[in-house]
């Protein structure tokens, strides 16, 4: 005999309506409500607590759809991996930025994204992640689909879950690469900067020095005009020699500025 036949209608309807409440909110609806009806019995009260469930587990749960925008939403690279170090899941930046469909790295060694040479960091990162429960930070070259490296700041992370078995690695990754090209064309503009410097500081000032001692020989008294004439040619040598180290300074100068300009 079903439960169906033995129970009035309305107390039967009422515990289908119960029955499709839990179910909502066992898939995360946790907006789902029933209204009590006005004989207040055992039935009302089963449904007023679990009303009470649903706004308990919606106040202190993020809901599954939210975490999705979230997870789609980061602008970094997310990957979690198994335990055993294969990729789990990707992000959609993932599969834009390195030319990946999802069904090429789900199941696939972490590995894949790194190329074999990465063996052995790995291997410490497992056991730093295992071992030492840390984060672990590094810089990695991720190879894209048409296998161009592409360096990456990494972060490994364990993903807990409500055991010791039900464990994850999350891997967050920003792409670093315009940030090592800036980061070099600094280095370059900082050692042309040194290079100008120690030129003025060095080469200008023996021709400076120079000319101010040529010019304190100049005596149209007391020297003839051909000691004159000569200390002129000294000087004009002199005045030449600067004129090379000033084009040199100015020629390395502009190539700071063609460089700054060739950027924007």
């Amino acid at each position: 005999m079903s439960l169906k036949s033995t129970l009035p209608a309305e107390i039967y309807n009422r515990i289908e309506e119960i029955q499709s409440m839990i179910f909502e909110i066992a898939n995360g609806n946790y907006n789902f409500r029933l209204q009590r009806s006005a004989e207040n019995n055992e039935l009302d009260g089963l449904i007023g607590g679990i009303n009470m469930l649903g706004e308990e587990i919606k106040a202190s749960t993020v809901s599954r759809n939210y975490l999705q925008n979230i997870y789609r939403g980061v602008i970094d690279l997310l990957i979690i991996l198994k335990k055993d170090f294969t990729i789990e899941t990707a992000n959609h930046q993932v599969l834009s930025s390195l030319g990946y469909t999802k069904d090429q790295l789900v199941d696939q060694p972490f590995s894949k994204l790194l190329g074999p040479n990465y063996q052995n960091s790995l291997d410490r990162i497992e056991k730093d992640l295992k071992e030492n429960n840390i984060s672990v930070n590094l810089e990695l070259n991720f190879l894209t689909s048409g296998n161009v490296a592409v360096t990456h700041a990494v972060s490994f992370s364990l993903l807990s879950g409500s055991d010791d078995l039900d464990t994850s690695i999350l891997v967050t990754a920003k792409d670093v690469t315009a940030f090592k090209e800036t980061e070099e064309r600094l280095k370059r503009q900082n050692e042309a900067l040194k290079e100008i410097a120690w030129i003025q500081s060095h080469k200008v000032r023996g021709p400076v020095a120079s000319i101010k001692g040529l010019m304190m020989l100049i005596d149209w008294d007391q020297n003839s005009l051909e000691e004159n004439r000569q200390v002129f040619q000294n000087m004009q040598q002199t005045i030449e020699q600067l004129d090379v180290i000033i084009h040199e300074i100015v020629n390395k100068t502009g190539n700071l500025f063609e460089e700054e300009d060739s950027l924007q």
